[in-house]
C-alpha cells in the first residue's frame, strides 16, 4: 500500500488550494491520502504540530511520499530528520529553511532551527523542489537555500504565487507529473 501524507502551510487546511485536487489524483492512482489537519495561528510551535502529526507516523514507509506547502516544508524537514527508515519520496512546495521576512513570530521560528542536512537527505529516495517566480509570501532566494542544502534542483511554476486558491492555484500538474515518474522508478 502506497500512502501519501499531505502536510498544509500555516493558515491552510487540508481542504484548501490544490491539495483536494490532488488527493483525487492520487487516489486514481491507489495512493491511500492522509491530510491532517494542524494547528493554525501565528503563534503555533513546532512542538505542537509534532504532536499533531504523531498518529500519521505509522504511515511512513519506503513506499511513502510526502506533499508539503510552505510551512509545512520545514515541518516535513523535521519529521524526515527523525525518522529511521527512509520514504520514497518528499514533494516540498513554496519551502523555507530560514526565516522568511523580519515580521516572523518567535514561535514560529521553532520550526526553522537547526536542520541535519547530512540526515535528512538519507531520509527520502527523492526530493522535488517547486518555487513560483512571483510568491510574495516566500521569495524565490529562500527555497534556493533549501536547495542548495539538498542539493536539488528547483522546478519553478511562473506566476503561481504561494500556490494557493487565491491566486487561482486549484490544480498543480507539474507536482502530480513528477509523483508518477517516480512511481516508474520503484
Amino acid at each position: 500500500m502506497r500512502n501519501a501524507i499531505l502536510i498544509h502551510g500555516l493558515d491552510g487546511n487540508p481542504d484548501n488550494h490544490w491539495f483536494p485536487w490532488l488527493k483525487k489524483e492520487l487516489e486514481k492512482r491507489d495512493y491511500v491520502v492522509h491530510t491532517p489537519n494542524l494547528p493554525k495561528g501565528k503563534s503555533v510551535t513546532l512542538e505542537e504540530w509534532e504532536d499533531a502529526f504523531k498518529e500519521y507516523r505509522k504511515h511512513l514507509d519506503q513506499e511513502s511520499i510526502i506533499i508539503a506547502h510552505s510551512l509545512g516544508v520545514p515541518f516535513a524537514l523535521k519529521v524526515l530528520e527523525k525518522k529511521v527508515r527512509p520514504i520514497r519520496a518528499a514533494f516540498l512546495v513554496g519551502g523555507f529553511i530560514s526565516e522568511p521576512r523580519n515580521d516572523y513570530d518567535e514561535k514560529l521560528r521553532t520550526f526553522i532551527q537547526e536542520f541535519d542536512f547530512e540526515e535528512i537527505k538519507k531520509k527520502a529516495k527523492d526530493f522535488f523542489l517547486y518555487a513560483s517566480d512571483n510568491d510574495d509570501v516566500i521569495p524565490l532566494g529562500k527555497t534556493r537555500e533549501l536547495s542548495d542544502k539538498l542539493g536539488e534542483d528547483i522546478t519553478i511554476i511562473e506566476g503561481a504565487g504561494h500556490f494557493t486558491s487565491e491566486e487561482n492555484f486549484e490544480e498543480f500538474e507539474d507536482l502530480l507529473v513528477d509523483i508518477i515518474s517516480v512511481e516508474h522508478t520503484e
